[in-house]
């Protein structure tokens, strides 16, 4: 029987990419974990407990094949790092992020939580770029994407609302705006539209109707709050953008706001008469 000679992996080649010069020889797997993980998992529990806010502070238009569009926010990666770093520092936690060239399946980040003791866990996130958009800034924003995915996975972080899974569907999405004010937090890009509900349904708004924005407008004038200072406290870019779940909050704060002028004017109007409120006059010498 003739036997067929074995290729061989030329010398001084690196195991990932032994496959390139071998075919028949697949990539010696890189290890996800370290072999102990006591220290790294309950430092990385200590941690979490002491993590800061999320702030989503960027937001997403997504526009289905259907025709219809929605909003989401998402937290950038710098916000991901300022929130947990602190943490992870005093925990003696560290995070590193590597490019790394798959022979088999493409570059991916690979992000890897380190502990002082030398145990780790890791995980790798595919570099996707979409067909037809190269160059370096085409890649450089794919990194940065596999990377906030990486660095949310590994820590167990809610970065991004979900969103149904459309984005994976095909459909389209675009960045649509950035709050100035960070600590809007979540509120901040909060929905302006419904998710689509079911395959094919086109989204629906849901914002407040044209009778309740009246409404809050005439509390408003009534409390003398000023349009714009009132939405950046409800944290959306208009007052016609406020979701319905958030208009029973937005006319407790203004009744709040109505009470306390009252009484002010009332004390007021006991001052002009000559009838200060006992904490006032005891207060005059």
């Amino acid at each position: 029987m003739l036997e067929l000679e074995r290729p061989v992996t030329p010398p001084n080649v690196p195991p990932a990419f032994a496959a390139q010069a071998n075919p028949t020889q697949a990539p010696a797997p890189r290890p996800m974990h370290s072999a102990e993980l006591g220290q790294v998992l309950a430092a990385l529990a200590k941690a979490q407990g002491d993590f800061g806010p999320i702030h989503r502070n960027k937001t997403v238009k997504v526009r289905m094949k259907s025709g219809g569009e929605y909003t989401f926010s998402y937290a950038p990666l710098e916000n991901l790092i300022a929130a947990t770093r602190p943490a992870l520092a005093a925990n003696g936690l560290s995070v590193t992020q590597l490019v790394v060239a798959d022979p088999v399946n493409g570059d991916m980040v690979r992000t890897v939580i380190y502990h002082a003791s030398g145990e780790f866990l890791a995980n790798e996130i595919p570099i996707i770029t979409t067909a037809g958009e190269g160059g370096p800034q085409a890649f450089a924003s794919a990194v940065t994407y596999a990377r906030r995915y990486g660095y949310t996975l590994g820590l167990c972080l809610a970065s991004d609302e979900d969103d149904d899974g459309n984005l994976a569907s095909g459909n389209t999405a675009t960045t649509v705006r950035a709050p100035a004010d960070p600590q809007l937090g979540a509120e901040a890009g909060a929905r302006t539209a419904e998710k689509p509900r079911g395959r094919g349904r086109a989204a629906e708004p849901e914002v407040i109707s044209a009778d309740q924005l009246k409404t809050l407008r005439e509390k408003m004038n009534e409390a003398g709050a000023v349009p714009d200072a009132f939405a950046q406290f409800l944290g959306v870019p208009s007052l016609d953008k406020l979701a319905p779940s958030q208009l029973q909050k937005a006319l407790a704060a203004l009744e709040a706001k109505i009470e306390k002028n009252r009484k002010a004017a009332a004390a007021d109007k006991k001052a002009d008469a000559g009838q200060l409120p006992i904490a006032d006059a005891e207060a005059k010498p």
